[in-house]
């Protein structure tokens, strides 16, 4: 999930396993007017990946989203609004498929704000991220352990 609160933006995954959370990932991506909520939603797939990366056995796997163009741009390797970060999400993605081959993966919907209870847990670490900062570095994705760079759009805004 992404998150903009306090002028600051974050991003997270939390990874359940059989209905019991498990692990969670946190990464403040900068200000508001660096940034957009966007990169944010788009920052937390990768982490989910992360998170499915270091599981000893994987094989089916919801990824839960509540962005549909962040849903989207999983699926796509057409460039647009911040597609760098989904470029990390399909180098990821290939790393997670060689260490589970058997892995399917199904990226869904999910309402926001709705109660869900993985989708809020998302969402107050997304929060966390925004105003207290990062997961430790060397437990984030190698490609999202540097500071991202200032959106365009945001800037412009």
């Amino acid at each position: 999930d992404g998150s903009g609160i306090e002028g600051m933006i974050g991003s997270s995954a939390v990874l359940y396993k059989e209905g019991r959370r498990v692990s969670s990932l946190r990464m403040q991506i900068g200000k508001e007017t660096e940034h957009e909520v966007f990169e944010g939603e788009s920052v937390g797939p990768t982490l989910g990946l992360e998170l499915l990366k270091k599981e000893r056995s994987v094989s089916t796997v919801s990824l839960w989203i509540d962005n549909t163009a962040a849903i989207s741009a999983t699926g796509s390797t057409v460039s647009g609004p911040a597609h760098y970060l989904m470029d990390h999400f399909h180098s990821l993605l290939v790393q997670v498929k060689q260490r589970h081959p058997d892995l399917e993966l199904k990226v869904g919907w999910v309402p926001g704000h709705e109660g869900v209870e993985g989708n809020e847990a998302a969402d107050e670490e997304a929060k966390e991220a925004a105003l207290r900062g990062s997961s430790p570095t060397r437990l984030l994705p190698h490609t999202l352990q540097k500071s991202l760079p200032k959106s365009c759009s945001a800037a412009r805004k």
